[in-house]
C-alpha cells in the first residue's frame, strides 16, 4: 500500500506539469501571434507607403484610358463646352481667386504677369493638343536635368484649372539675376486617354509642382514635377511614427514574451 503512494504523488505531479505545460504553450502561442500580428501590420503599413510613393511617380498601368483619338475635335464636344474651362489664378497671400485670360489679368501682380502667362500657354497648347509649342515652353536646364518633354498627344479636354502661387526666388549667376516663380498646376481632364497624362485618371486632380525662370530674355519651365511624395511628407512622416509606434509594441510584447517563458519555467 505504501510503495503505491509515491506513485500517486508523481501522477499528481505530472498533471500539473502538464497543465502548466499547456498553459505555456497557450501563452507563448498567444503572445507570438499578437507579435506576428503587429510586425504583419508593419509591413502593410510600409507596403502603402511604398505603393504610395510609387504611385507618386505615376504608372499608366494603374489606370484606364479612354481611346485615344488625334482626329477628334473636342470643341465639338457639348459635354466638354459646359465644363467650366476658365483659368483661376490664386494667390493665396492675397487672399485672391479670379479668372484670367491672357488679354484680361489685372489681378495677377505685375512682376508675376510673364510667368502666369507663360503656364496659361501651357494649358492651351494641352488643350490644343499642340505637343511641339507645349515643349517650347521648357528651358535649356529643364532639358538638360533630364526633365521629360511630351511625346505627341491629342487636343486634351482641361477644365477646372487653377494656377497657384507658391513663392518666389532670386539668385545671381555669372553676373546676371535669375528669377523664379513657383506654382501649383492642377486641372481636370474629361476622357482622360493618357497621351498627355499618364498618371491620373479621368476627372480627378492631381496637381504639379511647376517653377518657371527667367533669364537674361528667356523664360522658360525649369520644374514640372507631379504631385510628390515631397508634397505628402507630412502624411508619410504620420504614417512613419505609426510603424514606430506598432515596432515598438511588437518589442515590448516580445519582451513580455520571454519574461512569461521564463516565469513559467521557474514555477515548474
Amino acid at each position: 500500500m505504501n510503495s503505491n503512494k509515491p506513485m500517486a504523488s508523481n501522477n499528481n505531479l505530472s498533471k500539473e506539469q502538464k497543465r502548466n505545460r499547456k498553459k505555456s504553450i497557450i501563452i507563448i502561442t498567444t503572445l507570438f501571434g499578437v507579435i506576428i500580428g503587429l510586425v504583419a501590420l508593419s509591413l502593410v503599413i510600409i507596403g502603402i507607403v511604398s505603393a504610395g510613393d510609387e504611385d507618386n511617380v505615376g504608372s499608366s498601368s494603374t489606370y484606364i484610358f479612354h481611346e485615344a483619338d488625334y482626329a477628334f475635335d473636342i470643341m465639338s464636344d457639348p459635354g466638354y463646352i459646359e465644363l467650366d474651362r476658365q483659368i483661376y489664378f490664386n494667390n493665396p497671400d492675397l487672399g485672391l481667386t479670379v479668372a484670367i485670360t491672357k488679354e484680361n489679368n489685372p489681378d495677377v501682380p505685375n512682376d508675376q504677369k510673364e510667368y502666369v502667362m507663360l503656364l496659361c500657354d501651357f494649358i492651351e497648347y494641352a488643350i490644343a493638343g499642340k505637343s511641339k509649342e507645349l515643349n517650347s515652353l521648357f528651358s535649356q536646364e529643364y532639358i538638360e536635368a533630364g526633365g521629360k518633354t511630351k511625346l505627341d498627344f491629342t487636343m486634351q479636354q482641361l477644365y477646372n484649372i487653377k494656377i497657384t502661387y507658391i513663392q518666389n526666388s532670386s539668385e545671381i549667376v555669372e553676373g546676371n539675376t535669375n528669377t523664379s516663380y513657383d506654382y501649383w498646376l492642377e486641372y481636370m481632364i474629361r476622357n482622360n486617354n493618357g497621351t498627355f497624362r499618364s498618371d491620373m485618371e479621368s476627372d480627378c486632380i492631381r496637381r504639379e509642382y511647376v517653377r518657371v525662370t527667367k533669364r537674361a530674355d528667356e523664360i522658360g519651365i525649369d520644374v514640372l514635377a507631379p504631385y510628390t511624395t515631397e508634397e505628402n511628407r507630412q502624411e508619410i512622416v504620420s504614417t512613419g511614427e505609426a510603424i514606430k509606434i506598432v515596432l515598438i509594441a511588437t518589442v515590448v510584447v516580445a519582451i513580455v514574451c520571454i519574461a512569461s517563458v521564463i516565469i513559467l519555467k521557474k514555477r515548474k
